[in-house]
């Protein structure tokens, strides 16, 4: 939206006056088909297609549709994950775990060099 500059301040906001047809059909579509890994964007029903292809490995699961293989690395999707495989009927213990990646915090390459002053005598 492009606002003359003399109105610039009275512009402080908008409102919608009717109620939009395609935010209600995308919202209904979330309810429906939620997504599961935020971080790269699968819903239940690529994985509960993948569950009842026979997948009961959670790595496998993971190069096949990628849930956990975001920038969180599983760390919010993995109990949505189970929950997803619990609700298809699922036992946990048919599943195979899958490996966790390990928290990963950047580091200044100072820190690994121990600085030693030369003294002049």
């Amino acid at each position: 939206m492009e606002v003359p500059a003399e109105h610039k301040l009275r512009v402080a906001g908008f409102t919608i006056r009717e109620q939009s047809t395609t935010c209600d059909s995308a919202q209904q579509k979330e309810n429906e088909d939620p997504i599961v890994c935020r971080c790269e964007r699968v819903r239940r029903s690529e994985i509960a297609k993948e569950i009842h292809a026979g997948v009961r490995d959670l790595n496998q699961l993971k190069a096949v549709v990628r849930t956990g293989m975001g920038g969180c690395g599983g760390k919010t999707c993995n109990d949505l994950v189970r929950r997803v495989f619990r609700e298809e009927g699922v036992q946990w213990s048919e599943i195979t775990p899958g490996t966790i990646r390990p928290l990963m915090a950047e580091v200044p390459l100072g820190a690994f060099v121990h600085c030693v002053e030369e003294t002049n005598d």
